[in-house]
């Protein structure tokens, strides 16, 4: 069967090294704040982490306290990554038998163009249709979280380090401001009704 699939891309002011450094750095995956009801991420931990990074697996919870886990099968990371995403909770578990997620990375001046892609691999015809529900908010929620990405490493090196300082001892809570400004990204001049008809009109039976 075919699986349901999607793309996002941005572009960061990060080498493709720098971006898969934050990938293994899992105090940054709560980063991700989800979308509607897809949920954001409260923790991550390695369950195993291997030398060649390949094969090491990062179990995530969710802020609903759903859970799934993440294994990297590919680790080039100044071209490419791919994480496989499985072991899910209920309900996910009954819907879906795993995800692929690959990102793609392609240098333009001193720049990244990151391609982050998924394939959801429905359980049975019959859960496609609600995986198809689901991918439209996933594929939101990656490119909320890809401009959150794309406004942390902006802040990070152009805001002055005093302001950064300031900003870490709790004087701005600069993790809100980035929030603030991800959701104005985040909010598309296109209505939401209008782009869900347009998804729509993409999905192929």
């Amino acid at each position: 069967m075919k699986p349901i699939a999607f793309t996002c891309t941005e572009t960061l002011p990060l080498t493709p090294e720098d971006i898969a450094e934050q990938i293994l750095d899992v105090t940054k995956w709560p980063a991700f704040r989800g979308y509607g009801p897809i949920s954001g991420i409260k923790s991550a931990e390695f369950e195993a982490r291997t030398r060649l990074v390949v094969g090491s697996r990062i179990r995530v919870t969710n802020l609903d306290d759903s859970f799934h886990v993440e294994e990297i099968v590919e680790w080039q990371p100044n071209r490419r990554l791919q994480l496989q995403m499985g072991n899910f909770s209920k309900p996910l578990s009954g819907l879906a038998t795993g995800f692929v997620e690959k990102w793609e990375f392609e240098r333009v001046g001193n720049e990244t163009k990151v391609t982050r892609s998924f394939e959801l691999n429905a359980k049975s015809i019959l859960t496609k249709p609600f995986l198809w529900f689901i991918s439209f908010f996933l594929k939101r929620a990656i490119g909320c979280h890809l401009s959150e990405m794309k406004l942390a490493a902006a802040a990070s090196t152009t805001l002055p380090k005093d302001f950064l300082a300031v900003a870490a001892n709790g004087g701005i809570r600069l993790n809100i401001v980035q929030a603030f400004i991800a959701l104005q990204v985040c909010i598309s001049e296109v209505s939401f009704e209008t782009e869900l008809i347009n998804f729509m009109d993409t999905l192929i039976l």
